[in-house]
């Protein structure tokens, strides 16, 4: 799969019918759960409730690995349910009772 950035920013993943190289995607999720950097077309971010977002892409596939880094705060973000089409982020508050919170974040997803 390759990412195609156009002149206007948009990006667009296409599957190639070589063998290609492995690929990133890094995503930046407001807190309310919107993009806060252009996705690929056919991508979206939600929030679900307090502390769970929701990525949905059009990958068709589970052979990526996903890493996400929240921005400020003192939180610990969690990667839950990767799946062909969707995986979830849950950001949790650091201390002895972790609670979720809402908090912008970033996440980097590699196709392998």
């Amino acid at each position: 799969m390759h990412l195609h950035t156009g002149s206007d920013g948009s990006q667009k993943i296409t599957t190639p019918t070589t063998t290609s190289t492995q690929v990133a995607f890094v995503g930046n999720v407001n807190s309310n759960g919107t993009a806060s950097t252009p996705f690929p077309t056919g991508w979206s971010s939600s929030r679900i409730t307090t502390g769970i977002y929701t990525i949905t892409h059009n990958l068709g596939s589970t052979n990526y690995a996903v890493v996400a880094t929240a921005i400020g705060g003192n939180s610990v973000v969690h990667i839950n349910s990767p799946g062909s089409t969707t995986f979830g982020i849950i950001p949790e508050s650091v201390g002895s009772t972790p609670v979720g919170q809402d908090t912008q974040f970033y996440f980097n997803l590699s196709l392998a």
